[in-house]
């Protein structure tokens, strides 16, 4: 026996049934295609074949997408921030493809603000792995070439880990790049930071989020952040600035 054949229209009724109020097409299009996603729906927009038996198995899927769907459409397209995301490859489809429609990705977003700066990028991260650093050093030598300031905080209880700072080496030694720690013991306890975060070109644009430079944050958990420009970056960039103050240079 063939599947049942529906449009547009009959599509949208499966996840949007009693729920509220009604999808533009635009939004519309973005559930269609949640719904292939977690196999309720297939074929061509025009004649979609519905699958019952998935459809009745799928109703916490599907109330997860009409979520997204009304977070989508109340994003402003011309923000001076944006909400970044890292995602798990576990995360299933549906929820992932919710996910992406409303942000970006958290990985390619700090690469795009290090390749675009002209004068400064400030990176502080509390945790750094060889992997990480490995792939930044190859983007920051360009920029470094170009003319701009590059200055790195972690957070290193006695030293760096012998694999980051091999790859940290790896940069060609100027002025202009410097490595910085932030953790001190005493009588009063560690102190030290836990922010996470990177500014280019004095403020000019930012990001602040809870992804530490390490594989796992960037590619194997979920974590968000923010994409800042304005106002809020250029105060962003003066907080980095002071811890920066405080810590100690590392020699590499």
């Amino acid at each position: 026996m063939n599947p049942p054949r529906t449009g547009l229209d009959r599509a949208i009724k499966a996840l949007v049934a009693g729920s509220g109020k009604p999808l533009s097409r635009d939004e519309a299009l973005l559930a269609i295609s949640a719904l292939r996603d977690i196999g309720v729906l297939s074929g061509p927009t025009e004649a979609l074949s519905l699958d019952r038996s998935r459809l009745a198995t799928t109703e916490e899927l599907r109330q997860a997408i009409r979520i997204g769907v009304d977070t989508s459409s109340s994003v402003t397209q011309h923000s001076d921030s944006q909400i970044c995301v890292s995602t798990p490859p576990s995360l299933p489809p549906a929820a992932n493809h919710v996910i992406r429609g409303v942000c970006i990705d958290l990985r390619s977003a700090l690469l795009d603000l290090i390749a675009t700066a002209d004068k400064t990028i400030v990176i502080a991260s509390p945790f750094w792995d060889a992997a990480t650093s490995d792939e930044l050093v190859g983007i920051l030598a360009k920029r470094l070439k170009g003319g701009v300031a590059v200055s790195i905080l972690g957070r290193f209880e006695n030293d760096l880990p012998f694999d980051v700072r091999t790859a940290l080496k790896r940069i060609e030694k100027r002025s202009s790049y410097n490595v910085f720690s932030w953790y001190e013991q005493s009588d009063r306890g560690t102190e030290t930071f836990h922010f996470k975060a990177l500014t280019i070109d004095k403020g000019r644009r930012g990001y602040l989020g809870s992804a530490n430079m390490t594989a796992s944050s960037l590619r194997s958990r979920m974590e968000l952040g923010i994409i800042l420009s304005g106002e809020p970056a250029i105060q962003l960039d003066k907080v980095l600035r002071v811890a920066m103050s405080v810590a100690k240079p590392v020699v590499l």
